[in-house]
C-alpha cells in the first residue's frame, strides 16, 4: 500500500479549510507516521490513516524538516519534465502559507491516507 499526505490550514471560526495542498513534494508520509502527534485512524474499508492537528509553530518546525524548495527546481528541470512546474507551484503555495502568511491561520491539519497504488 502507498501513503499520501494532505495538509490543510484552518481558522477557528471555520469548519472548512482555508488552504489545502495534496501530496506536497518531499514530505515523507511514512516518516510522519512515526511522529507521536499523529493518531492512527482505521477506516471501515480496511485502509489505515493518520492525522494530527498542529499549531503554527509545530507546522513550521515540520516544514523546515521536510520542505522541498521550489528554488531547487530549475528552468531546465521544467523544460525536461513539464510536470515539475506543478510541483514547483505547490512548493511555492506551501511555503507562502506556512512561512510567509502563517498569521492568517490558527492551525494546520495533516492527514496521511493509505491508498492502493496498483503495484
Amino acid at each position: 500500500m502507498a501513503f499520501s499526505l494532505k495538509i490543510s490550514a484552518y481558522i477557528n471560526s471555520s469548519d472548512a479549510p482555508i488552504f489545502t495542498i495534496d501530496s506536497p513534494h518531499g514530505w515523507d508520509a511514512r516518516e510522519l507516521m512515526k511522529d507521536p502527534r499523529f493518531t492512527e485512524d482505521s477506516v471501515d474499508n480496511g485502509y489505515l490513516d493518520y492525522y494530527a492537528t498542529l499549531t503554527i509553530t509545530e507546522t513550521q518546525e515540520l516544514y523546515k524538516q521536510f520542505r522541498y524548495s521550489a528554488m531547487d527546481i530549475t528552468d531546465e528541470d521544467i523544460l525536461n519534465f513539464p510536470s515539475y512546474y506543478s510541483v514547483q507551484q505547490k512548493c511555492i503555495k506551501l511555503d507562502d502559507a506556512i512561512m510567509k502568511h502563517w498569521w492568517k491561520f490558527d492551525s494546520f491539519t495533516f492527514y496521511i491516507y493509505e491508498w492502493e497504488s496498483g503495484f
